[in-house]
């Protein structure tokens, strides 16, 4: 009786290696197509994003919460502190991101609001690098969380679109330590 063999010659067993084979082949094809490096796929994962603050440093945001969204062919970001309007350029190669300097609008909130603004613009400052984490964006100096952010819900394309990216991402820069 014959081993179980498929398309003639390529044992069964292999078949899942196969798959994994197609898989990354298809994925490096969609990615050749488009002249995609790299840093292209880390420009994905910020593009048609709106992110939304969920915390800073180790307490939780829950009202007023600052939002940033990228542009990054044109290297600028802008959003809200959760009272004011933002706007900055920034600088974004790997895994590292510089924010330069931050234009804000200048009016008034609610105690509590004024003071998540103040110590969100404060930290943004601080930022020099990034990463995603469980689907979300950390901000980072220097390897330490300063900020975190989830994605705020968007056409359902661009969204699944990042979250591909992000994973991707994570794939390549995690290190197996």
């Amino acid at each position: 009786m014959r081993p179980d063999y498929f398309a003639g010659d390529v044992p069964m067993k292999n078949l899942s290696n196969f798959k994994i084979f197609i898989v990354a082949i298809a994925t490096l094809g969609f990615v050749g197509k488009s002249g995609a490096t790299t840093q292209d796929h880390v420009k994905r994962v910020f593009y048609n994003v709106t992110w939304v603050l969920t915390q800073i440093g180790s307490s939780p945001v829950t009202k007023n919460q600052p939002e940033l969204s990228f542009d990054t062919a044109k290297e600028l970001v802008s959003g809200s502190t959760g009272v004011n309007r933002l706007h900055a350029h920034f600088t974004l190669t790997g895994q590292e991101l510089v924010f330069g300097p931050i234009a804000t609008t200048r009016r008034m909130g609610t105690k509590e609001a004024m003071s998540v603004e103040a110590r969100f613009l404060h930290q943004l400052v601080f930022v020099n690098r990034w990463r995603i984490n469980e689907d979300a964006l950390e901000l980072l100096r220097d390897g330490l969380m300063l900020l975190k952010f989830t994605r705020k819900p968007a056409l359902a394309f661009a969204s699944a679109e990042a979250r591909f990216s992000a994973r991707l991402l994570k794939m390549l820069f995690t290190s197996s330590e």
